[in-house]
């Protein structure tokens, strides 16, 4: 069942929880659940970020393999560099999903303020300097096409109708 996997974007505290909570139903993928697992309050750990990616990716491969849910998959983290939200991209797309990426955008003194993660306002600074911004489609086509090609040399040209 195809399904629709929506990456969401944006700094500390723009307001991507509450982008969420506009929505109906969905299936909630994001690093912040590692964190309060198990009815933990939030503490981000350095020391354990490798740890908490390699739980996002295995939740998300969990959610897409599910194949009685039409529900969308909403994948939720800053990604603020193409390399933070490239595996949900491409794993969702390697398997015939629709890939939608939508950036939470609001004031950067806003989100210093409405921050609920007390992410220091120099690193939400350093995080907007670095901000990657999505090709959006043209990264989707370009992949989408070299799909095409593998699935091409593996089975040959498809059928004419």
């Amino acid at each position: 069942m195809k399904k629709i996997v929506l990456i969401l974007r944006g700094l500390p505290g723009s307001g991507k929880s509450l982008f969420l909570s506009l929505l109906a139903a969905y299936v909630h993928i994001s690093m912040d659940e590692f964190w309060t697992k198990d009815g933990a309050e939030y503490k981000f750990d350095y020391t354990r970020l490798r740890e908490g990616i390699d739980w996002t990716h295995k939740q998300f491969i969990e959610a897409l393999e599910v194949k009685d849910s039409n529900l969308p998959i909403v994948v939720n983290n800053v990604s603020y560099l193409e390399e933070h939200y490239a595996f949900f991209r491409d794993e969702a797309l390697l398997r015939g999903h629709t890939v939608l990426i939508h950036t939470v955008e609001r004031p950067i003194e806003d989100c210093i303020e409405h921050g609920i993660h007390g992410v220091p306002a120099d690193k939400v600074f350093q995080m907007l300097g670095a901000w990657q911004h999505v090709n959006g489609p043209a990264q989707v086509t370009e992949l989408q096409a070299k799909i095409a090609d593998l699935e091409k040399k593996l089975y040959g040209d498809p059928p004419t109708v």
